[in-house]
């Protein structure tokens, strides 16, 4: 499927963005709902460019409007370890907010 959207095939575009549309149709939800700054996708289908548009189309048109501020929708760079640095990079967000460190510092 990669090899044919990389060769402008219009039925595998035309495939490839209507599951990019599918998954954002899920995702806009789950982005209203955590509220991410950072939405990356991956995978040899995820990181197509039909795919990646079709599904940050839908989230932008369907996620709650507080939601979209600042977010970030991309590919994931290839890599073995990058569920394991999005993990740890939501980990890190979580443990620096604001929130976190107020209370820390300000805590008697």
């Amino acid at each position: 499927m990669a090899r044919l959207v990389h060769g402008g095939h219009p039925d595998a575009v035309r495939v490839t963005a209507a599951a990019g549309r599918l998954v954002g149709t899920v995702l806009a939800t789950v982005v209203t709902i955590v509220n991410p700054r950072y939405v990356r996708v991956g995978g040899s289908i995820g990181v197509l460019p039909p795919f990646l548009d079709g599904l940050r189309e839908v989230v932008m048109a369907n996620a709650h409007a507080s939601s979209l501020d600042g977010l970030s929708v991309a590919a994931c760079p290839p890599g073995e370890n990058t569920t394991l640095a999005g993990l740890a990079g939501l980990a890190a967000d979580e443990m620096l907010s604001p929130a976190i460190i107020d209370h820390l510092v300000l805590q008697p």
